[in-house]
């Protein structure tokens, strides 16, 4: 438009077309800087706007929760009066033989005084000897179990320090500040109304418990806090988490979750296996997908505070799991704990005698003197070094087993080299939960990789012998190969 105007001004004004022109496209300048400031306008008051709507969300905030204080410290101070109601005023006489109207201050007041003015009648003196006691002195209080006070006045069946006992409040009852701080954990965890009402129905401090136990790595933490408050209420679920292997089992029958998940999940601490249990809402179409995504992430250490858990716990229950014998648990106890550990993840469900299967491992990893410490195992993880073809190779299969990957899915990982073949398997397991055809992932990244670098030597493969026969059958050493000296894997 600046161009074009600077042209047209450039021709010999003669007051024709070119003027009219001109004149119109001035107009149009002018309409487009209204037009500009006109949206700057429009932008800081949206601005101004925002900010007002973030102010008074967060004094509707403060309110809230000044207003959650007030009424909890009022529910309190209700039940203590109703506890000395029931204390103080059963079986109380009444003069008149009626009732009091009046409400309570105004009641106690009124039996004060009377009490009051019916102890200077019997006792004259008692006026005379309290003015002469300092002004600080403490009257005694009146036990009304023992029928008469020091002065041998019949006792009238309550006690006179009754009304200034109510107004203090024991040193050891909750105070409001559980309540702010379950206000604060509703705003944090940014709840939905249905889930922070469901919460605020217990009391502060065990509803302070409850969203505590909220971690980093849940997703909806409201339908997380949902649930608990629900088992809570229905007493299925204590704050102590009392019987919480049990629970454990019990949701993985519930949910018919598959031998991977199952294995998974009761390799976990039980607590954090139930934490992750809890998380499983109706909207995930895969639970055992999900299980897997999850403690694939409590084992890197990215979910949990509790994740770095005791290795000799996580032996003795892989003992218990498989049902090993004696002999086995013993050496598989004498070995180092990653080592260890090692040989547990590579015992699945398809193995018929887990106790020959760990025996044999063991006496694999002596005879090559990796009993020290060595044994071929990646210690940060309990799982087998990658710089022997024959562990790469069992881990190969251990991972596709696992992941419940098909035959065809194997024999193309074995087309590429075996770390970029365990690469593609890990990274399968740790994002589960958004991968929907295993199977397709797996040909793609094969695809992938196949482009970019040419597939290694069969040396390379297998052991550097040219063939399989380098690699040891783990059929054989179970006792069910069916394919006898056809087998192109080693039966020594």
């Amino acid at each position: 438009v600046f161009q074009g105007m600077a042209r047209f001004r450039s021709f010999p004004d003669d007051g024709g077309p070119v003027a009219a022109l001109l004149s119109a496209l001035d107009g149009a300048l002018q309409t487009a800087h209204a037009h500009t400031d006109a949206l700057r306008t429009f932008e800081n008051a949206f601005l101004s706007a925002t900010k007002e709507l973030e102010q008074e969300r967060e004094y509707l905030a403060r309110e809230r929760t000044r207003l959650e204080e007030e009424r909890f410290a009022m529910n309190y101070d209700r039940e203590q009066q109703d506890l000395h109601r029931q204390r103080d005023d059963g079986g109380m006489p009444q003069e008149d033989g009626g009732q009091f109207d009046a409400d309570e201050g105004q009641k106690e007041s009124f039996e004060m005084a009377q009490d009051y003015a019916e102890d200077l009648e019997e006792d004259p003196g008692q006026e005379l000897e309290y003015n002469e006691e300092p002004q600080d002195v403490e009257l005694p209080e009146m036990d009304p179990q023992e029928g008469f006070d020091d002065r041998g006045v019949a006792e009238r069946g309550r006690s006179r320090s009754r009304s200034p006992k109510r107004q203090r409040r024991p040193s050891g009852a909750p105070t409001a500040g559980a309540a702010q701080k379950v206000s604060s954990l509703i705003l944090k965890l940014n709840l939905d109304e249905n889930a922070a009402r469901q919460v605020q129905h217990f009391p502060p401090e065990q509803a302070l418990k409850m969203l505590e136990q909220v971690g980093e790595g849940v997703r909806n933490p409201s339908a997380f806090v949902t649930k608990m408050c629900s088992r809570t209420a229905h007493g299925d679920l204590s704050v102590d988490y009392d019987r919480v292997d049990s629970r454990v089992e019990e949701g993985i029958g519930r949910m018919r979750l598959d031998e991977s998940a199952k294995r998974a999940l009761q390799q976990l601490p039980a607590v954090e296996a139930l934490n992750i249990l809890d998380q499983i809402g109706d909207d995930v179409r895969n639970p055992s997908a999900f299980i897997m995504s999850m403690t694939n992430r409590v084992v890197k250490g990215g979910n949990s505070k509790s994740s770095s858990t005791n290795t000799n716990d996580r032996i003795q229950l892989g003992i218990k799991r498989l049902n090993l014998d004696a002999g086995a648990s013993r050496m598989l106890q004498e070995l180092p704990t990653d080592t260890a550990l090692g040989i547990l993840d590579q015992c699945g469900d398809d193995v018929r005698n887990p106790s020959a299967f760990v025996t044999a491992e063991v006496r694999k990893i002596q005879s090559k003197g990796g009993g020290s410490g060595g044994g071929g195992y990646d210690g940060a993880r309990g799982r087998e070094s990658s710089h022997n073809p024959r562990d790469f190779e069992r881990q190969l299969e251990r991972l596709a087993r696992d992941l419940e990957l098909d035959g065809d899915c194997v024999d193309a990982l074995r087309s590429i080299s075996m770390q970029e073949s365990i690469a593609i398997l890990e990274r399968l397991a740790s994002d589960l939960s958004t991968i929907r055809n295993r199977s397709a992932f797996v040909f793609a990244e094969v695809k992938k990789r196949r482009s970019t670098t040419p597939p290694p030597p069969a040396r390379e493969r297998a052991g550097g012998s040219g063939n399989t026969k380098g690699v040891a059958c783990k059929f054989f050493v179970e006792g069910r190969c069916s394919k006898g000296s056809d087998c192109r894997f080693s039966h020594e």
